[in-house]
């Protein structure tokens, strides 16, 4: 919880220096005394704070402001609709720091942001009200978005990033309608001695899925064709999350990749049950229902008991819901 923040006017505009308050959840103001927060000072986050600020700034101070300084027990950051730009090394020596929604339009972005901010596994793009791609029928409870167009920055940040990461799209309320899994990589300079050059080496799948870009649309033929290698190359955890979430967000998903998509989920059925039920969220094992040929007898088997080993009682009354319906027990009849 914010419950102070230092600040610098820029003409009717407030640039946030330092966050004061408790908590892990930092959710940062719109505004700061009647104006609003439209960026990110250099070293917001940080220990220390930027010395070329203190030294020509001069800094005001918005609100109480408790001792306690907002900095590296933050763990989500959920930045206001109306920020533009973040400064340098704003989130430096966030080591906690494992997810941050930012607002869609921002298009701002200075070197170093995330250097020392070692678990950040999550990105969250928030649209703002009336930004739909068009306007809900009168039938539909919420406006419609669709995953035809990403983020400005979502490239540059993905540069910025090497670990893998979840990047989420999400509506003004908070609720998810787009999902993409990026996996990790790790850039290596092998010197050639002979040629006296460098030679770059990428370990992992994530540099390549960082190129599907194509302007500001993802390539999604580019994207799922690149899955065969992933399977091999990746964590079965990694591979699995990038599945369901090309499953339960399938913007441009053909059909033949979407049953490779299945199929690898269907190798070790025991393991995707248990990564279904390492959460609370039961949303992909109902995906998987709705697939026709997904469960066979022996899968089904599988999760139900896996289900009843982890003690999931939900999942368990779900799964012998299913075996009913899908493989009913035949009645024995006689001949008299």
């Amino acid at each position: 919880m914010v419950t102070g923040v230092d600040y610098i006017r820029r003409g009717e505009q407030a640039l946030i220096c330092r966050l004061y308050g408790d908590g892990t959840l930092v959710r940062i103001p719109d505004q700061v005394d009647g104006l609003p927060v439209t960026g990110l000072a250099d070293h917001c986050f940080a220990a220390e704070t930027s010395w070329k600020l203190r030294k020509e700034e001069h800094i005001l101070s918005g609100d109480c402001k408790p001792e306690r300084v907002l900095s590296t027990q933050a763990e989500e950051i959920i930045l206001p609709d109306g920020l533009e730009a973040i400064g340098e090394y704003a989130f430096y020596g966030c080591r906690d720091l494992h997810s941050l929604e930012l607002p869609w339009d921002i298009h701002s972005l200075s070197g170093g942001i995330f250097v020392a901010v070692n678990n950040l596994r999550e990105l969250r793009f928030r649209q703002k009200a009336g930004q739909e791609d068009r306007k809900p029928c009168e039938t539909e409870a919420v406006p419609a978005y669709t995953m035809d167009e990403v983020p400005g920055a979502l490239r540059e940040l993905l540069l910025e990033i090497t670990d893998e990461l979840d990047i989420c799209l999400v509506r003004p309320d908070g609720s998810i309608y787009g999902k993409m899994v990026f996996p990790g990589y790790v850039e290596e300079g092998i010197e050639n001695t002979p040629a006296r050059i460098i030679d770059l080496h990428f370990e992992g799948m994530g540099y390549k899925y960082r190129q599907c870009f194509v302007q500001r649309q993802i390539d999604w033929n580019h994207y799922d064709q690149l899955f065969y290698e992933t399977s091999v190359q990746e964590l079965p955890e990694t591979v699995r999350a990038l599945c369901f979430a090309r499953l339960m967000y399938p913007e441009k998903l053909g059909e033949k990749a979407k049953q490779d998509y299945l199929e690898y989920l269907k190798r070790d059925p025991a393991e995707t049950a248990r990564w279904i039920f390492r959460g609370t969220d039961l949303a992909p094992l109902k995906l998987l229902m709705q697939e026709e040929d997904y469960f066979t007898q022996p899968v089904l088997e599988s999760f139900l008991q896996t289900a009843l080993e982890r003690k999931e009682r939900e999942a368990v009354s779900l799964l012998m819901d299913y075996q009913r319906r899908r493989f009913p027990v035949k009645k024995k009849s006689y001949d008299l």
